[in-house]
């Protein structure tokens, strides 16, 4: 449920500023697939979350992809050098 405030007319939700902002997935699957993610060791795959969730791959992988994305572009992942130390 959006916020509009009345000072400069902007609206605000819970999506505004996050990975989910342009997302038409709705917010409660976003929760379950970030609990899959997280609660994961191994990680998880799209065809695994898709089947959990009931919804099709191309679906599952978006938040997938978009968390790690954004995960990167804050600094919190760093790629590894390309370079095997034998």
């Amino acid at each position: 449920m959006p916020f509009w405030r009345r000072d400069c007319g902007s609206c605000i939700s819970v999506r505004t500023g996050s990975v989910i902002k342009s997302s038409k997935v709705p917010i409660q699957e976003w929760a379950v697939a970030l609990y899959l993610m997280a609660d994961g060791s191994k990680g998880l795959s799209s065809h695994t979350m898709a089947k959990q969730l009931g919804v099709t791959r191309k679906t599952a992988y978006l938040p997938m992809h978009k968390v790690r994305q954004g995960f990167v572009e804050k600094g919190l992942i760093v790629s590894l050098p390309n370079q095997v130390i034998r």
